[in-house]
C-alpha cells in the first residue's frame, strides 16, 4: 500500500473513532454562553464547525474528515492533471494534528502566500481567525515569511481583510471581527516593540483594515477605537506627505470655515456643481459618474494621470490655466498655454482640487486616491472625501469587495510575438469568453473575459473583468494571456516603426516610446490616432463599469468620445 493509502487510511480510521466518542466529549466541552448565540449565526454563513466556542471533539472529527476529503480531492486531481483546490488544502494543513499550533499556521499561510499571495491567506483567513489567538496569528505570519518584513505585513494584512470580511459578510460577525482586529493589531505593535523578531511598523493599508473591521463592531466603545486607529493612520500619512499633507488639511480647514453656498456638503462645494466646468477645461470626456457625502466616482478621460507624484509647475492649476478649455479628448491641440502651447499636465487630483472638491488626506501621494489607472485608459475612478470613506474603500478594494470591469479592443488575430494565448482554440480563433490565469509580476492574477463585438476579420470589442488587482493586469493578460496586446499599448503593444528610417524596432515591458516612432500595421483609423499630437497619451483600454454595493457605489461609464469614433469608422470600413 502506498504511503499515500497509509494516511488516508488512517484519517478514516481517526474519523471514526472520534464519531464514536463524540457524544461523551460534546457534553463537557459546551460553547461558552456569550458567544453560542454567535457561534449559531456563523453556522449557516460558513458552514465550520470551527467556529469560536466549538467542542474539541467537533474540531477533530472535522479535521480528520476534512484532511481525508482532501487527500482524496488531490489524488484525483493529481490523476487528471489538473490544479488542486488551495482553499481546502489550505483548511487541511490548518486542522493538521501537529503538535506546535503555530508551526500548523506558519505553513498554512507560506503555501497560501507561495500559491496565490495575499489573495489566497485572505481566502483561507475567516477559519484560521477562528481557530488561533492573534498572538499564534501574528507570530506565524512572521515565521511564514521567512525573515522578510515586507512579506509579512502582507500575510498580516490579508488576516485584518479576514476580519472586514467576518465582520461585514456574517450576521453577528461584527463584534467578532473587531475583537479580532484589535488583538491584531495589539499583537502586532507589541512585537514590534519586544524587538525579539524582526516585524514591519504598521501601514496605511494596515490602519485602513483595522479601521473598518473596528467600524463595523457596532458599539461605541468600538467605534471609539476605530477612531483611534483612524488617527494612527493620519499622523503616517502627514509624516509620509511633509508639506504636501500639511498645507492641504489647512486648504480644507478654511474651506469649512466658509458659510455653506448653493447645493454643498459640510460647507464645501460639491463636484457635481462643478461638473460643467470641468467638461469644458478638460473634455467632454471628463464626466461625474456619483458622488455622494462619502465620495466621488468620476470619468477619467485619457491622457490624464491620476496623481503626481512628484509636483511639477505644468501641472498645476493657476488663473491663467483655469481659463483655458480643453478639447473632447482630454486635450485640444489647437489650445496654446505658454509660450510652447502645450495642455498643461493636469491630474484628475489636482481637476477637482482646484475647484475645492474635499478630497481624503490619508494618501500622501495623491489625496483621496485610492486606486488608480494608468494615464492612456480612460474611465471609472473613485476618490474618498473623506478619511473615513478612504479607509473603508481601502478594505473593500483589498478584500475584492469592488468590482471592476474594462472594455478593450484588440486583433482579432493573435500576435507571433506575444505569449502563450492560454484561451485560444486550436483555429486561432478566440472563444466568446474564457478565463485568464497568469501571474503579472510573479504574483497570481486572474482576469474573465468576453467578446462582446467582432469588427470584420480585423479587431475584438473585448469586455474583462479583474478578479485580482494587478498593475496593469488586463494590459498584460490580453498581451501575453490572449497573444492581442492592445491596440496603441506602448509598452506592452506591436513592435513600432521608426518613420525616418522604417526600421523596425522591438519593445519590451518599461522601455521608452521615441517621438519618431509609431505602430505598425494598424487598422487606418487607429493609425491616424497613433499619428495624432495624443497618440502617445491614449490606448484602447476603458475602465467601463464599478461596483461596490457595501459602499452604494454601480457605476458604468460610456465610451470615449474617439474610441466611438474609431469603432464607427472601422465597422464601416468593412475591416
Amino acid at each position: 500500500m502506498s504511503h499515500r493509502s497509509h494516511v488516508l487510511a488512517a484519517s478514516i480510521v481517526a474519523a471514526s473513532t472520534v464519531r464514536s466518542t463524540f457524544s461523551a466529549h460534546a457534553a463537557a466541552s459546551a460553547p461558552h454562553p456569550p458567544i453560542a448565540a454567535f457561534n449559531r449565526a456563523q453556522s449557516s454563513a460558513f458552514a465550520s464547525p470551527f467556529a469560536l466556542g466549538s467542542s474539541w471533539s467537533q474540531r477533530s472529527l472535522f479535521r480528520c474528515e476534512l484532511t481525508a476529503n482532501v487527500r482524496v480531492d488531490l489524488s484525483q486531481k493529481e490523476a487528471h492533471g489538473t490544479r488542486p483546490n488551495f482553499r481546502r488544502t489550505a483548511a487541511a494543513m490548518l486542522l493538521s494534528t501537529k503538535a506546535d499550533p503555530t508551526g500548523s499556521v506558519s505553513d498554512v499561510l507560506r503555501t497560501a502566500y507561495r500559491e496565490g499571495d495575499t489573495d489566497a491567506v485572505l481566502a483561507a483567513a475567516p477559519d484560521l481567525l477562528r481557530q488561533h489567538s492573534a498572538r499564534e496569528l501574528i507570530v506565524a505570519a512572521i515565521d511564514a515569511a521567512d525573515g522578510r518584513t515586507g512579506p509579512s505585513a502582507s500575510i498580516a494584512n490579508a488576516l485584518l481583510g479576514g476580519c472586514v470580511r467576518i465582520s461585514s459578510e456574517t450576521e453577528g460577525g461584527g463584534e467578532f471581527g473587531a475583537g479580532m482586529a484589535r488583538d491584531l493589531l495589539d499583537e502586532w505593535d507589541d512585537l514590534g516593540d519586544e524587538g525579539d523578531f524582526e516585524v514591519a511598523a504598521p501601514d496605511l493599508v494596515t490602519f485602513c483594515l483595522a479601521y473598518a473591521a473596528l467600524d463595523a463592531g457596532g458599539e461605541p466603545a468600538w467605534t471609539a477605537v476605530a477612531n483611534n486607529v483612524l488617527d494612527r493612520a493620519r499622523r503616517l500619512a502627514k509624516k509620509r506627505g511633509g508639506s504636501k499633507i500639511r498645507k492641504a488639511a489647512n486648504r480644507a480647514a478654511r474651506r469649512r470655515g466658509r458659510p455653506d453656498d448653493g447645493d454643498t456638503v459640510g460647507g464645501e462645494m460639491i463636484a457635481t456643481d462643478a461638473a460643467d466646468e470641468l467638461a469644458a477645461r478638460y473634455g467632454t470626456d471628463f464626466r461625474i459618474l456619483h458622488e455622494d457625502a462619502d465620495l466621488v466616482v468620476v470619468s477619467k478621460p485619457s491622457g490624464m494621470v491620476c496623481f503626481h507624484k512628484h509636483k511639477t509647475t505644468a501641472g498645476k492649476v493657476g488663473k491663467k490655466k483655469r481659463k483655458k478649455k480643453r478639447g473632447n479628448s482630454g486635450g485640444d491641440s489647437d489650445s496654446e498655454d505658454g509660450e510652447n502651447g502645450n495642455i498643461p499636465d493636469v491630474s484628475l487630483e489636482d481637476s477637482l482640487a482646484s475647484l475645492d472638491v474635499p478630497l481624503s488626506n490619508l494618501n500622501p501621494d495623491g489625496r483621496g486616491i485610492v486606486h488608480r489607472i494608468d494615464r492612456g485608459t480612460s474611465g471609472c475612478v473613485v476618490l474618498a472625501k473623506t478619511d473615513e470613506a478612504h479607509a473603508r474603500l481601502v478594505a473593500e478594494f483589498f478584500t475584492r469587495g469592488a468590482f471592476k470591469r474594462y472594455d478593450a479592443l484588440v486583433p482579432a488575430r493573435p500576435s507571433s510575438a506575444s505569449g502563450v494565448a492560454t484561451a485560444v482554440v486550436g483555429s486561432g480563433e478566440l472563444e466568446e469568453s474564457g478565463e485568464i490565469d497568469l501571474p503579472v509580476d510573479g504574483k497570481a492574477s486572474r482576469s474573465i473575459y468576453e467578446v462582446k463585438r467582432r469588427i470584420g476579420d480585423v479587431c475584438l470589442l473585448l469586455g474583462l473583468e479583474t478578479k485580482t488587482g494587478r498593475k496593469h493586469q488586463v494590459r498584460v493578460h490580453c498581451s501575453e494571456g490572449l497573444g492581442r496586446p492592445l491596440y496603441l499599448d506602448p509598452v506592452y503593444g506591436a513592435p513600432r516603426v521608426t518613420k525616418a528610417a522604417g526600421s523596425r524596432s522591438k519593445k519590451g515591458r518599461g522601455s521608452r516610446v521615441l517621438d519618431e516612432e509609431v505602430p505598425g500595421d494598424l487598422p487606418d483609423p487607429i493609425a491616424r490616432i497613433a499619428k495624432g499630437s495624443e497618440g502617445r497619451q491614449r490606448f484602447f483600454l476603458h475602465a467601463s463599469a464599478l461596483r461596490i454595493p457595501k459602499l452604494g457605489v454601480d457605476v458604468t461609464a460610456p465610451l470615449p468620445l474617439w474610441w466611438q469614433e474609431a469603432l464607427t469608422e472601422l465597422e464601416g470600413s468593412g475591416c
